[in-house]
């Protein structure tokens, strides 16, 4: 369906009661759980190595390696343990062996992030594990994914983290798309394909959603850069190749290069090529 959409081979939607319709990449625009779905919903299809590594863009490098294996994701998972409130639903429950990581989503543009929505569901996660309604775990990471920043000058998270200092050990991280965003665009693969597809349907759901592509030379670089370093790449070589004329004609290069021993792979440069595309970094409008 999300290649239907970008394509745009989806059609129109109509309004209810009304002669009006839309563009399905309005539909989607308009919906920050349709991208909340495509990110988080394909999650379970990455390698452990990735996984590992998108974890830690979330949160940090060190509190990622130590979750575990990732057991379960929930979306939009209701929590009804929460005193006064019939249930509070989170955009992600995230269940590793060492771990829970909850996130709340905001999309690119639309309301921000306020600390009051992140105190009750940390509290009717809480709750959820005191009543024993599910397995409870003694780290619980929460993550506000998406217009941060307003909550970030509030002052409050620190306190937030005190109130329930005792329940488990809680960090709160905040991201913004950007971040995700630039982590995908500087993956570098190890070859695991599943993995690519994810990320390229990430990429596609962040153009669908507002996010327009900017050409970001500092994301393309840093793999080709590294490549020389652990593979035989004589340049003299290249030089030493016969040059040729628009005609098919030319001098051949001067016999006083150096000459070496070493064979030059070029299918080695080619394979990279094909396993590290060129990528587009992608920023908000």
């Amino acid at each position: 369906m999300l290649t239907t959409i970008s394509k745009n081979k989806a059609g129109r939607v109509q309004l209810p009661g009304s002669d009006a319709s839309l563009n399905w990449r309005e539909v989607f625009r308009r919906n920050e759980d349709l991208l909340t779905g495509v990110v988080f919903g394909r999650f379970r299809y990455l390698s452990r190595d990735a996984l590992v590594a998108v974890m830690g863009c979330l949160l940090k490098e060190t509190a990622s390696s130590t979750l575990g294996e990732l057991q379960a994701i929930d979306l939009w998972p209701r929590l009804k343990g929460l005193e006064g409130r019939s249930f509070v639903e989170p955009d992600v429950l995230m269940t590793f062996q060492a771990g829970a990581v909850l996130i709340e989503v905001k999309p690119p543009y639309g309301g921000d992030q306020y600390v009051g929505q992140w105190r009750a569901e940390i509290q009717a996660l809480a709750a959820e594990y005191r009543a024993k309604e599910r397995d409870p775990m003694s780290a619980v990471h929460f993550v506000a994914l998406g217009r941060s920043l307003r909550a970030q000058r509030s002052g409050e998270i620190e306190k937030l983290q005190d109130e329930l200092h005792g329940e488990f050990s809680l960090t709160i991280q905040c991201r913004e798309w950007e971040d995700l965003i630039e982590f995908v665009s500087t993956w570098q693969s190890a070859g695991v394909a599943s993995d690519d597809a994810v990320f390229d349907d990430w990429m596609q759901a962040f153009d669908l959603f507002g996010l327009v592509p900017k050409a970001s030379p500092a994301a393309m670089w840093p793999p080709l850069v590294a490549w020389p370093g652990n593979r035989d790449l004589l340049l003299e070589s290249l030089a030493a190749w016969p040059a040729r004329s628009h005609g098919g004609k030319g001098a051949d290069a001067p016999s006083a290069l150096p000459s070496t021993k070493r064979v030059v792979e070029w299918g080695a440069l080619i394979e990279f090529s094909t396993n590290h595309p060129l990528r587009r970094t992608y920023e908000s409008k």
